[in-house]
């Protein structure tokens, strides 16, 4: 097909309308996903203690993936702010080393499914 098909104001239109997806180009590693659960508990625990709604069941699955105790709800709301900005900055630390983070995830993966299939490191992780 030509180009100019794609330049079309009906295409213009409908690239307008469909969503961005912005990943901000991190490497998935288990360190980062920690990080970010924790910043989205004390971001819902901070939503509650201010008066909006937060549903109780999705602030429990969050606590429970984030491995945080339930304790966390008895905290004031400056404590919560403390601990969303401490959040913070540990996500931030994690993501200048994303690409270390996620190398050596893949090579625990690696030295794990070589244990298992009673394979070589080197050859587990080049596959």
């Amino acid at each position: 097909m030509s180009r100019a098909l794609y330049n079309t104001p009906l295409t213009a239109e409908a690239e307008k309308k469909c969503r961005k997806l912005r990943k901000g180009q991190v490497a998935f590693s288990p360190a980062l996903q920690q990080a970010m659960r924790t910043i989205k508990v004390y971001t819902l625990l901070h939503r509650k203690a201010e008066g909006k709604k937060v549903s109780s069941r999705l602030l429990s699955r969050a606590i429970h993936k984030a491995k945080l105790t339930p304790v966390v709800h008895a905290l004031s709301i400056v404590d919560l702010k403390v601990q969303l900005q401490e959040s913070y900055k540990r996500y931030y630390n994690v993501k200048n080393n994303h690409v270390a983070h996620r190398q050596t995830h893949l090579e625990e993966v690696a030295q794990a499914l070589a244990e298992e299939n009673n394979n070589a490191k080197a050859t587990t992780l080049q596959q």
